[in-house]
């Protein structure tokens, strides 16, 4: 949106406080705080009017970031949620941080809709679509491996929404974000679970680690990823444990996967001992068998 806080119109910030529940006398004290403030200005020794305005937040006022979100929640609501995107249980519409907002979609149709729903509430509430701004990210599967064709396919107010490429990023919120190759896996760049830990296993499970001594390994080990992966260190760690079947990366955590080690290695030795007995009774029985025949052959 073009300068969001700047364009936000008044009536709008009201609708949305009373949607909120915010009680009516604190929604008009706030209300005429906006319509008698103003700005004069000086050109010589001239005096100009006050210069009223109908639109934009005060800067700097604490209060104005709870009005400007109310507002941007009074228009994200209008959105279809039947045509978001499901994850587990879960339906994901959109994400919205201030004025940057983002939407989840099955299709590239269901975008077409979602973002003219959104664009024409937001043009109510008095703001401006940016479409340069925007970008689209396009991700689906083709033949076992995950694809983007890149090519765009969405326009607002008849400007063509940039569409981003398998080799490019979009920078979201300070951090970069796209496809990565066609058919690529970023597990393959990471091999932190196949090859790297497996090496200290067998000493954790010989060993006697704390809990403590455990969880600050898995903290050098999401770092150590997340730097690799070129990802902020503030980026949710989900996407790291999470099963490669599920989009995650895989990769083990030591916390729990060494108990589970442990309690393996004792159940195997335990089957290796009852097999041990079992080789020792039948040799025993076999020597027996040996002795009583050759007994009764003299």
């Amino acid at each position: 949106m073009r300068k969001a806080f700047d364009s936000v119109g008044h009536g709008a910030l009201w609708t949305a406080c009373k949607r909120l529940g915010i009680p009516d006398h604190l929604v008009k004290y706030y209300s005429k705080f906006y319509l008698m403030s103003g700005t004069r200005l000086v050109r010589g020794n001239t005096l100009s009017e006050t210069i009223t305005s109908k639109r934009g937040i005060k800067q700097g006022d604490p209060m104005s970031v709870h009005l400007f979100n109310a507002v941007i929640d009074l228009c994200v609501q209008k959105l279809n949620r039947n045509i978001g995107y499901t994850i587990g249980d879960e339906r994901i519409t959109y994400m919205a941080f201030a004025d940057d907002i983002v939407l989840f979609v099955k299709s590239k149709e269901g975008l077409s809709v979602n973002v003219e729903l959104l664009n024409d509430v937001l043009r109510k509430a008095g703001f401006e679509a940016n479409p340069g701004k925007c970008a689209t990210i396009s991700i689906g599967p083709r033949k076992g491996k995950w694809f983007s064709d890149g090519k765009p396919f969405l326009a607002v107010d008849g400007v063509e929404v940039p569409a981003v490429s398998i080799t490019e990023t979009y920078r979201y919120l300070g951090a970069q974000v796209g496809v990565k190759l066609e058919g690529s896996n970023p597990r393959k760049e990471i091999t932190t679970g196949e090859h790297f830990l497996p090496k200290f296993y067998h000493q954790l499970v010989l060993l006697e680690p704390t809990s403590k001594t455990l969880c600050a390994l898995d903290y050098q080990i999401r770092s150590a990823a997340k730097r690799w992966l070129k990802v902020k260190q503030q980026c949710p760690s989900a996407f790291l444990y999470a099963d490669i079947k599920d989009g995650g990366l895989g990769v083990p955590s030591l916390k729990y996967k060494n108990p589970t080690l442990k309690h393996q290695r004792m159940c195997s030795h335990r089957r290796q001992r009852l097999q041990d007995k079992f080789v020792v009774r039948s040799k025993r029985l076999g020597r027996a068998r040996n002795w009583r025949k050759n007994c009764l052959n003299h």
